[in-house]
């Protein structure tokens, strides 16, 4: 058989400040972090932050052994795909910027864009694409990088 127990009762002025344990009893426990907890756990999370960062870079460091075999637009979804001949498949948002090389986007030219259909956010992608190797093609060093 099991037992059901009363619901705490909440004050609506408490506006839930503060947590109520099943004695209708306030616990203060949150409230109570030291400034010491609240350190350590910033910590924690900017140490998280910079292990996603460094991830982030040996990937996209990498790019100078990409070949890419196709690139996509999923125009519905505002999201643009590149596939390299390893498998690695790499969805980027239209509105948002990374980082590929200069090699990376003569090849994106070369394959041709993909799409279902003609749309104005095609060919926008591919000017924007030219534009960024035109930055670029009076630079000749060997970390040419631009944001896409």
């Amino acid at each position: 058989m099991i037992t059901l127990k009363p619901l705490p009762k909440i004050d609506p002025k408490d506006k839930g400040k503060k947590m109520i344990d099943e004695e209708g009893e306030s616990d203060t426990k949150s409230a109570d972090i030291t400034e010491a907890e609240k350190k350590f756990k910033q910590l924690a999370n900017d140490e998280e932050v910079a292990r996603k960062v460094q991830e982030d870079d040996e990937f996209w460091n990498a790019q100078q052994n990409w070949k890419i075999v196709s690139w996509k637009l999923h125009s519905s979804s505002g999201v643009h795909s590149i596939m390299t001949d390893e498998g690695l498949g790499i969805h980027m948002f239209i509105e948002d910027k990374y980082p590929l090389k200069k090699e990376v986007m003569s090849q994106l030219i070369e394959l041709k864009l993909e799409t279902k259909e003609d749309s104005t956010m095609a060919l926008e992608l591919i000017r924007f694409v030219k534009k960024q190797i035109a930055e670029l093609e009076p630079e000749d060093s060997d970390g040419d990088e631009k944001d896409l």
